[in-house]
């Protein structure tokens, strides 16, 4: 419930030091709180590439992001398509040619309550093989140039951030089912998803995958000045929820936060040097440390079937 009514938060973007000389990546930059990231990450004087599939919707952030930015900071578009592991690939190979640093990864973008029997054009439910499996190609095949960029960089500031959500935690109790038949459909098919606890369970449960990547990626390269996050934004309004049923639009129209204020935690986690030694860490809001509260939050034998689920799908 915390997380949920947070209360006022005791940081603002304010606080980040200048952030000259670097290098930020972030999927879903130009809309929500990853637009609102990005122009804070400029403030600083970053350098920021925004990955997506609209070459239109990034011009016209493109345009509001520079008034509002004062013209500061570099900002520049890599296309990106997640709902398919070749084109997930493709566009981290198309940003390898772009730059020769990365020091942070913010894996912003998502999918949220489509429309019934949505699938990616792999043949996956929409929501897991995007959220899930498109960031996982993207992020394994910029991970050697982000490796590459820690060695020589600050200690902590090299960061993969991966953004999770509130409903990570009301995942089914068992964890993820990664069988065939409960993967390779259209979301909610075999549902009622009149239903608004089966209506949200696919999301929830691509919720829980985005968390078990950043404990995936702190387990196995935090040894080598990577620090990875996940991070809960809270409950907050923006076009994320433009396919949600119309009762759940209300319901968060009512109790949401603005894009302003969702996006701290993501500001947060991308450049606040408070978090230097914190990897593996999960931050709910506003910036506060707290373990994710589900029952197979630390289970690390699900973690690693999951990315060697992600590991043979990413062909």
């Amino acid at each position: 419930m915390d997380e949920a009514f947070p209360g006022k938060p005791t940081w603002s973007p304010e606080q980040l030091k200048d952030q000259s000389g670097k290098v930020f990546v972030i999927t879903g930059g130009y809309a929500g709180i990853g637009k609102e990231t990005t122009k804070n990450l400029l403030l600083k004087n970053a350098t920021v590439y925004i990955a997506g599939r609209s070459r239109s919707k990034f011009d016209a952030c493109a345009k509001d992001l520079h008034e509002e930015a004062k013209g500061v900071g570099k900002l520049d578009f890599v296309e990106l398509d997640l709902g398919s592991a070749r084109k997930a690939r493709e566009g981290a190979e198309r940003l390898l040619q772009m730059t020769n640093r990365l020091d942070v990864l913010i894996n912003c973008a998502g999918v949220m309550t489509p429309p019934n029997g949505s699938t990616t054009e792999d043949g996956w439910e929409i929501q897991f093989g995007t959220n899930v499996l498109g960031h996982h190609v993207w992020t394994r095949t910029l991970l050697p140039l982000i490796l590459e960029t820690a060695k020589t960089a600050p200690k902590g500031s090299v960061r993969i951030v991966t953004v999770s959500s509130q409903g990570a935690a009301s995942a089914d109790p068992k964890g993820i089912d990664l069988s065939e038949k409960n993967l390779h459909r259209g979301t909610n098919e075999g549902r009622n998803f009149l239903n608004q606890k089966e209506f949200f369970k696919d999301y929830s449960v691509s919720k829980l995958g985005n968390y078990y990547q950043m404990r995936t990626l702190h387990r196995r390269y935090s040894s080598q000045n990577l620090v990875s996050l996940s991070l809960n934004p809270g409950v907050v309004k923006s076009e994320l929820q433009r396919t949600m049923p119309k009762h759940a639009q209300c319901i968060v129209g009512i109790i949401g936060f603005d894009v302003q204020r969702g996006a701290l935690n993501s500001i947060f986690c991308a450049a606040d040097e408070s978090l230097n030694d914190k990897s593996g860490s999960h931050i709910v809001p506003w910036t506060r440390i707290k373990p994710l509260d589900h029952p197979k939050a630390n289970d690390e034998k699900a973690m690693d079937d999951l990315w060697d689920w992600c590991e043979k799908h990413s062909a």
